[in-house]
């Protein structure tokens, strides 16, 4: 039981700092804001006044396909970690086995995942390309 425990804790760990290090922020244990302006997803988005037209109707396109460079995964794996333990504390009243943990952890992520993919290819992925078409209307209106 110990052993399954400790490479979920060390995998969760892990997986914070990576999380909280892509969205702009500093070690678990810090007391500055994060710097979400400068996450994997947002960087390059912000408009300046001094952007040519072409610039800002990249940075659009850019910040309309932002879930292409969000990693989910990492969240839905935290968020089914939380998950469980709350299940199993308040349902059963117990901590979960290794076992328990980790298979009632695989499908709550699964379940997680695959909702996410399917509003993902049914909505954002229609509105990100709409967005893209969009701009590059705009780029040739404005030539």
């Amino acid at each position: 039981m110990i052993i399954g425990y400790a490479f979920v804790i060390i995998a969760m760990v892990c997986i914070l700092l990576k999380e909280r290090s892509c969205l702009g922020c500093g070690t678990i244990f810090s007391t500055e804001d994060c710097d979400n302006k400068n996450g994997k997803a947002v960087i390059g988005t912000q408009p300046y006044l001094n952007d040519t037209k072409n610039n800002l109707l990249d940075k659009i396109k850019l910040a309309g396909n932002y879930t292409s460079r969000f990693v989910t995964w990492r969240g839905f794996l935290l968020t089914s970690f939380l998950i469980t333990l709350a299940l199993w504390f308040v349902i059963f009243k117990k901590m979960p086995t290794d076992w328990e943990l980790i298979t009632s952890m695989m499908i709550i992520f699964l379940g997680i995942s695959m909702m996410s993919s399917f509003y993902k290819f049914h909505l954002s992925d229609l509105i990100s390309k709409n967005i893209d078409n969009s701009v590059e209307l705009l780029k040739n209106y404005f030539r």
